[in-house]
């Protein structure tokens, strides 16, 4: 009866029932998004039926259908979700599916199926829909001999008909004896099934309609009924509470590792080990017991794992050796060793040859090939060139209270033990520091840095100051005759008492005088960028100070202000675009006039901060720009800065005054999630440096995953980078592809690459600052981006802007900011919420 559906198992339709209230789970999960093998239950019954290229998916959803219908409409975007308000039965599910799929227009087979059968494999489905056909049945039955059948609805046949499904309630004895069973699983011609779901009652003891019913329908009418049976009877359970999840999923990870180990792959203890079913293993890789690779874990060969290492998401390298190791959206390189007790965190990647020892962890780190960071060390936010060596018991200290800062430290060199790098601070190439050392200053090449201080020895400190106590007995026994040593130094303990006491020194004012007169703020704007600085001013209700700026024949550079400036909290707008030495210099003149002015207070506001990738020396003999920067607009008279998403931001650490860092991201974020939030996002850092960026993002994409992308990049080529690989799963999603800037687009449109490559649904590229220098256009026009986000930080011109682009404004921003500086407010508050 049922006419061809296309090739051989390719179903017209495919109905996945899904409104089940799995109430045996006891949890506030629904039961079909439980994990089995790193995926959602459901998702295992859907990449089956994808994979039969069916012309439509009806999803039937009921009881928490906000949870499951995202998850169902992540993997099948054009899904047609049919909603049961009440379950009332299968029968009810399946007519509420033929209805709002409208099935009845269907010609072929139309293929029901449960989404509580996990294990149930695409192939099984494709013979059960070709037999169908074959046959010309109005209903085929997937079905399975069991030995014990106990609870299943027994197949009663006549011949090759199926004349009727007989529940364990309803069977006589003979019929109990049965083993062949119903799986929940059914082929039917399309045309029958819209016509006799119709005909289904519930003239039942639950007042419920039944699918099994459409069989009798069937008989009733003189249709084929018959029956596909499979041997392999683990694919038709079900799982209806966590004894029998537990029970698949181990299941699962049995044929999971046996399908490897044919494959080569040397798996020492099955029985300790477990394998996501997206995990990929290179042959002769070996795994020890005790290990779980979880998520989209890459292994490649000659690798070694355990014993007792769990990494996600976690790629490593040909002959690489980790042990007892937990690692998540990490690189390891080849022939790199990583443990024991090692813990990497996201964006950690240690280069070919290198080690992480005991007891270490990192956190976006890029390790060089051959650099060891051998025990007992946090490394967080850093650098290490290759062939560097850090010594035990060593501490990154990356954050300062306020913001993260990255380390450097230079190919080979050598750092001693219980040493602290106080970021942002460089380690140069070949250096060496000596054990204890705290390191708060740059390190030049080949330098040896020891900052431990002189040890002293006050030999009768603890009989004077702990007498009495079990520590100074001890120290009185083992002195032998009670010989004095050396006392206390009287200077010592005048200090010692002097830090107890929290007194007011005698003569200390205690409060001070307070002006009558209103504080006035005045808002100025160079050449650069005046209708940002146009629109700060309209939402600021102020309007700019008229300015003369012009330039000299020799392009020397005049500035004057039309009106007083003597007691007024001034700020200067400038964004340092193109020229850009040009708009810096006018910058500084105009701070230096406003000084020379008696202005109260000096407010440089650079939406963007020329020369902010030159914030550490990448080889010898270079200069640290954005640090110079800083200095020039302290020595013309800048008292605090403004500025959005400086490129690191240990920048702020170089001006000598307040700081205040404004961030893009919840301009930025509101627009993505507005325009993209209904489908799945993944956010994705272009490189491990910036994962912690990547880290706010998907705080605020309500938990985004996240990836990364392994890249180099040639120092000797500046704008330059090689996209390698991404780190992490974004397949089937809306990869949202985060950074600060784009100046030429090489490096973000390789990055808008590797993502399609890599199976991502679409690409969306965001990032505060648009410089966009040539051939920056043309690449990002070409690019598979869908959109491409920019803030107007700085001026984009006519013929820069194209369809992709959109430019949101920083304005509203900005104008905040001033506003709280000018009323001593908090900048703070713009981000958390609070003062």
């Amino acid at each position: 009866m049922a006419a061809p559906s296309g090739s051989a198992g390719r179903p017209a339709a495919v109905i996945v029932l899904a409104a089940g209230n799995g109430t045996r789970m006891r949890s506030k999960r629904m039961k079909v998004l439980h994990p089995l093998g790193g995926r959602a239950m459901i998702a295992h019954v859907l990449y089956a039926v994808q994979a039969l290229e069916p012309q439509r998916v009806v999803a039937v959803v009921g009881h928490g259908r906000e949870q499951v219908g995202p998850v169902i409409q992540e993997l099948v975007p054009d899904v047609v979700l049919a909603v049961q308000e009440t379950q009332s039965g299968t029968g009810h599910a399946v007519k509420v599916a033929v209805e709002a799929g409208s099935l009845g227009s269907c010609a072929g087979t139309v293929l029901v199926t449960a989404g509580d059968t996990p294990l149930l494999g695409h192939d099984t489905l494709a013979e059960l829909v070709a037999d169908h056909e074959a046959a010309g049945r109005a209903v085929t039955l997937l079905t399975g001999r069991v030995r014990n059948p106990h609870g299943y609805g027994r197949i009663v046949r006549e011949g090759d008909q199926v004349a009727a499904i007989v529940e364990e309630n309803d069977a006589s004895a003979e019929q109990r004896r049965i083993d062949e069973i119903n799986s929940g699983v059914y082929a039917f011609d399309a045309a029958f099934l819209a016509e006799a779901i119709g005909r289904v009652g519930n003239s039942n003891a639950k007042g419920e309609y039944y699918l099994t019913d459409v069989v009798q329908i069937a008989n009733d009418d003189g249709a084929s009924v018959g029956a596909h049976v499979i041997d392999d009877v683990v694919q038709i359970e079900g799982v209806n509470d966590r004894t029998q999840l537990a029970a698949l999923n181990k299941t699962l990870n049995d044929r999971t590792l046996k399908r490897w180990m044919r494959d080569g792959v040397t798996i020492i203890d099955p029985v300790t080990t477990w394998v996501d079913v997206d995990v990929v293993l290179a042959p002769d890789a070996t795994l020890l017991p005790g290990v779980q690779l979880l998520g989209a874990t890459v292994v490649a060969e000659d690798a070694v794992i355990g014993p007792d290492t769990t990494l996600k998401d976690v790629e490593v390298g040909a002959g690489a050796k980790v042990v007892r190791t937990h690692g998540e959206l990490a690189v390891i390189g080849e022939g790199a060793q990583v443990g024991p007790f090692s813990y990497l965190r996201p964006g950690t990647e240690l280069g070919a040859d290198g080690k992480i020892g005991a007891f270490v962890e990192t956190k976006a780190a890029v390790i060089g090939d051959g650099a060891k960071v051998p025990h007992l060390s946090y490394v967080g936010d850093a650098e290490i060139g290759e062939g560097a060596n850090i010594g035990a018991g060593t501490i990154f200290a990356n954050y300062d209270g306020v913001a993260k800062h990255r380390t450097k430290v230079g190919k080979h060199a050598k750092t001693g033990s219980n040493n602290t790098f106080v970021a942002p601070v460089e380690i140069g190439d070949g250096a060496s520091t000596g054990a204890g050392t705290v390191v708060r200053e740059d390190v030049p090449a080949g330098a040896l840095t020891v900052s431990s201080p002189r040890q002293r020895n006050l030999v009768d400190w603890v009989r004077e100051r702990r007498a009495g106590t079990v520590q100074a007995d001890a120290a009185e026994a083992a002195s032998g005759d009670g010989a004095p040593g050396r006392h206390l130094e009287p200077a010592l303990v005048e200090n010692l008492s002097d830090a107890r006491s929290d007194a007011p020194r005698e003569g200390e004012p205690v409060s001070g005088m307070k002006r009558t007169t209103e504080k006035h703020l005045m808002l100025f704007s160079g050449r650069a960028h005046p209708s940002l600085a146009e629109e700060v001013a309209d939402l600021l209700g102020t309007t700019l100070v008229p300015t003369q700026a012009y330039d000299f024949a020799n392009s020397e550079i005049y500035i004057r202000f039309e009106e007083s400036v003597r007691g007024s909290d001034a700020f200067v707008i400038q964004s340092h675009t193109a020229p850009v030495n040009e708009w810096i210099m006018e910058h500084l003149i105009m701070v230096d006039a406003l000084k020379r002015a008696s202005a109260k207070r000096i407010t440089v506001v650079m939406p963007f901060y020329g020369y902010a990738r030159q914030d550490k020396k990448h080889r010898g003999r270079e200069p640290i720009s954005a640090r110079l920067m800083a200095d020039l607009f302290k020595t013309a008279g800048a008292d605090r800065l403004i500025t959005v998403d400086l490129h690191t931001a240990q920048i702020q650490g170089f001006f000598d005054g307040p700081v205040d860092h404004l961030m893009a991201l919840p301009v930025l974020t509101d627009h993505v999630s507005q325009r993209y939030g209904d489908s799945p996002l993944a956010v994705v850092s272009p490189d491990a440096g910036r994962i912690k960026v990547a880290e706010q993002w998907s705080d605020r994409l309500g938990g985004a995953p996240l990836a990364f992308i392994h890249k180099t990049r040639d120092i000797h080529r500046p704008n330059e980078s090689v996209a390698n690989r991404v780190v992490g799963d974004v397949r089937d999603r809306v990869c949202v592809l985060v950074d600060d800037m784009i100046d030429t687009g090489g490096t973000i449109v390789k990055a808008a690459e590797a993502l399609m490559n890599d199976g991502a649904a679409g690409v969306v590229i965001a990032a505060t600052h648009a410089i966009l220098s040539d051939p920056a256009v043309d690449r990002l026009k070409n690019s598979p981006a869908t959109e491409i986000v920019v803030t107007n930080t700085l001026p984009i011109a006519d013929d820069k802007c194209f369809d992709k682009l959109t430019v949101l404004s920083i304005a509203p921003l900005i104008s905040r900011a001033i506003r709280e500086v000018f009323e001593d407010g908090s900048v703070t508050s713009l981000f958390d919420g609070r003062a």
